[in-house]
């Protein structure tokens, strides 16, 4: 059964919608009863892009809403400026009801003339009475 919900998800391309400020706005022909694939995971794979022109190793601040954890706070921080792309770092905390209940870190490089996301890696921890998850979102 688990071969045939990858099967379904390798067939048919998903599509994600982006905003020029980089936040994935719809998914679209996401697998209808594939509990293997959730669109709200590129919408959190996203991330928002800085209000103003940065130089390699400035700093900007972006909190996002995840409907199933709280507020992620995160610091992005542009490491690289090449032909091969714009590379960007992330490391923030994720809150709830007041707390830190865990970590998100990861990379992203941006097609340098388009600035649309070619490649990122996030990884997640949460860790909170007995829950102990840590996920890995790569994008190739």
């Amino acid at each position: 059964q688990i071969h045939e919900k990858v099967k379904t998800m390798l067939d048919n391309p998903v599509v994600a919608v982006m905003s020029l400020d980089g936040k994935v706005k719809d998914v679209e022909d996401a697998p209808d009863g594939n509990d293997l694939f959730d669109p709200n995971m590129l919408k959190e794979a996203s991330f928002e892009y800085p209000s103003k022109e940065l130089k390699v190793g400035e700093q900007w601040k972006a909190t996002s809403n995840n409907k199933a954890l709280g507020p992620i706070e995160q610091t992005y921080t542009l490491k690289s400026i090449s032909a091969d792309g714009i590379a960007i770092t992330t490391e923030g905390h994720i809150n709830a009801e007041g707390e830190s209940i865990g970590s998100v870190i990861g990379q992203y490089l941006l097609n340098p003339k388009t600035h649309y996301l070619k490649s990122a890696t996030i990884e997640t921890k949460v860790k909170k009475d007995d829950i102990d998850v840590t996920s890995k979102i790569e994008i190739l």
